[in-house]
Parts: structure tokens; sequence; C-alpha cells
């Protein structure tokens, strides 16, 4: 049968920390992208720097990806950043930052890998998103305008 590897970004805390671990437990081709290395060691694991925010970059370590493990055929985006702050305490340059990660994040990921997944037509794609998308936080309410 086909191996799938996957790509998750955002893997090294939260929701994507215990996505790699259970997946871990179950395939030995899992690359997580993301700013700062793990903090747990899961098996079977590798870890590449990488700023979803930067075509250039992921274009640079998917091809890293690619030669260590082959073509991925599972894209889990899970990268995301929320910031404490109120619209109005929030400066423009935070807000695109925050808009960088989260949703143009997703894009410039499916951009790289999507074509191989096409090509093949067999692939699966996973997009976390907050549940601040489904109430009211206080100091979350620039979340709400991504989900």
């Amino acid at each position: 049968g086909r191996v799938d590897i996957v790509v998750s970004t955002g893997g090294r805390t939260g929701i994507g920390k215990e996505m790699v671990e259970s997946l871990s437990k179950q395939t030995g081709n899992i690359a997580v992208l993301d700013m700062a290395k793990p903090t747990y060691l899961a098996n079977n694991v590798k870890f590449y720097e990488c700023d979803v925010t930067d075509p250039e970059m992921i274009a640079a370590v998917a091809k890293r990806v690619r030669a260590d493990l082959g073509h991925p055929t599972v894209i889990v985006n899970n990268a995301g950043i929320a910031r404490g702050n109120t619209i109005l305490n929030t400066t423009p340059d935070q807000f695109m930052l925050t808009y960088k990660v989260n949703v143009l994040g997703c894009h410039n990921i499916l951009r790289e890998f999507l074509p191989h997944i096409i090509k093949i037509n067999h692939g699966h794609i996973m997009t976390t998103a907050s549940s601040a998308s489904y109430m009211s936080i206080a100091q979350l309410s620039q979340l709400y305008l991504f989900f």
C-alpha cells in the first residue's frame, strides 16, 4: 500500500503537539514545520524551522522534506497565533502578522504541497481553527475576522 507522509505546521505546542504525538505512534513519516523546535520527544518526527508567512522559505524547506521523507500527502495546517489585545490596542503590524500566519500561512503551505496531491489524486488536508470563532472572548476579537 501507499505510505502517507505528514507535514504539520505549528506542531510544537498545543493541538499541533498532540496531533503530532498521536500520529507518531502510527507512522514514521512526519515533518513538523514551526518557528521553534518542539519541547517534547516524539519518535519518528523530523523538525524543520519554517516561517509559514515566507513562501521562499517554505519552498526551501519543502525541498528538504521531499529529500528526507518523500512527497507529503497529509497536510495539517495548524500554525497560528493569537494576541490578547483589543481591536483598538492592536497595531496594524500586529494584525497583519496574525493574518499572515493564520490565513496566508495555510495558503502558502497548500500552494507548495497541493500540486503533488492533485497529481496523484490522493491526500488529506486538515486545517485547525480556534474555538474563538464560535464564542465571544475578551481581547481576542481580531480572531473573529479570520474564521
